[in-house]
């Protein structure tokens, strides 16, 4: 998944889930779906959850053509998913 910078507000998500980092809200699952090896981060304070597109090919998921999703960083930045 792309994200490029936008500037409205929306959804968030923190800057540490961006940046793969573990704090106490977030845990950091390894796990294996076929023959890909996951790494995943669940954020209790994100308001949404993100699976990269080439992820989601990989591992032929069922995907949909929906809205872009507009999420502000606490760093400020306004991102929109692709």
């Amino acid at each position: 998944m792309i994200l490029r910078l936008l500037k409205q507000e929306s959804n968030h998500i923190s800057l540490h889930a961006l940046e793969g980092k573990v704090t106490p809200t977030i845990l950091k699952i390894k796990e294996t779906a076929g023959k890909q090896s996951l790494l995943i981060l669940i954020d209790s304070g994100n308001t949404r959850s993100y699976l990269a597109t080439l992820i989601a090919s990989e591992m032929k998921c069922k995907t949909i053509t929906a809205s872009p999703i507009i999420v502000a960083s606490t760093s400020g930045h306004k991102l929109v998913s692709d």
